[in-house]
């Protein structure tokens, strides 16, 4: 959705209820997701950009007797395209995790994992 002259916000939303087929129940997991990004009118090529995603509690184990905890994250970001040499060039830089929130990813049945901490990421990108 378009908010304005170089405003764009998006989002989603998920709900998941499931069941195993031997009957014991297994509470699915909500999943929320925002993002707003502004592209910089005087700066041609230039993005920045804020997102959060927040998780439901999830449960681990289909006895449903070991849960992980929800969580919200929260990111920012910037993008640069532009032209060097002849070719595309996409820079990035992010900060991910901004609160260094600690945190329990689910990886599959029996298994989670510590989520990443705070990051800071830079990248380049050449199109040729």
């Amino acid at each position: 959705m378009r908010l304005g002259a170089g405003w764009t916000v998006g989002g989603d939303l998920m709900w998941l209820h499931t069941k195993y087929e031997r009957g014991s129940s297994f509470d699915g997991n909500r999943v929320a997701a925002g993002h707003v990004t502004y592209t910089v009118p005087y700066v041609p090529g230039l993005k920045v950009g804020a997102d959060a995603k927040f998780t439901g509690n999830t449960t681990v184990r289909p006895a449903g007797d070991l849960k992980a905890g929800g969580y919200t994250l929260f990111n920012v970001g910037a993008t640069d395209a532009t032209k060097m040499g002849g070719y595309g060039v996409t820079f990035r830089a992010a900060l991910d995790n901004i609160a260094n929130r600690r945190y329990w990813e689910y990886q599959y049945a029996d298994y989670i994992s510590p989520g990443d901490p705070r990051t800071v990421s830079l990248n380049a990108r050449i199109d040729f």
